[in-house]
């Protein structure tokens, strides 16, 4: 399958050659207990805060900077105000987004699962990271293991992923 059949042939050349991170020291690690008694963990990159908890991304420095991407993350309560919820990221289209937030952060669907039974939980704290992120270290080596942690406190014992 050709993964650049539907972008423009400079977008093509540049995404060819770009360092893609590999991430090699990961394992697959299968669930030790059915889905159905498991806690549920969000992460998005969708660049989501939640107005008056804690500030936008940095988009000004991106701005500045086009080749820097903010690292940090941002917490997002299962209990906060979805009407709250804001985007900061520069590099995808808003408008699902912003008509439904489950796009891409699917938490009323994970609600609706454990309202079945499907899943035990819901995470009582979620995540977003902005996804333009061209160097991965911070996130890596600060960011991601502090978000693993306060999933690990949380009692999480699954993390749904979801890339914008």
């Amino acid at each position: 399958m050709d993964s650049f059949r539907f972008i423009p042939d400079r977008i093509k050349k540049y995404m060819e050659g770009y360092p893609f991170e590999q991430n090699l020291t990961c394992p697959f690690t299968r669930l030790s207990r059915p889905l159905n008694e498991c806690i549920i963990g969000l992460v998005t990159t969708a660049g989501l805060f939640v107005e008056g908890l804690e500030p936008s991304f940095d988009l000004e420095r991106e701005k500045k900077n086009p080749a820097w991407g903010d690292p940090s993350f941002r917490h997002i309560p299962l209990d906060a105000d979805r009407s709250l919820i804001r985007d900061a990221h520069r590099h995808y289209n808003h408008g699902g987004v912003r008509r439904d937030l489950n796009v891409l952060f699917p938490v009323d669907r994970l609600l609706v699962l454990k309202e079945k039974k499907r899943i035990r939980d819901v995470s009582g704290m979620n995540f977003s990271f902005m996804g333009y992120i061209p160097d991965l270290g911070p996130v890596k080596d600060t960011y991601a293991p502090q978000v693993a942690k306060e999933f690990k406190e949380a009692g999480a014992d699954v993390v749904l992923m979801v890339p914008s």
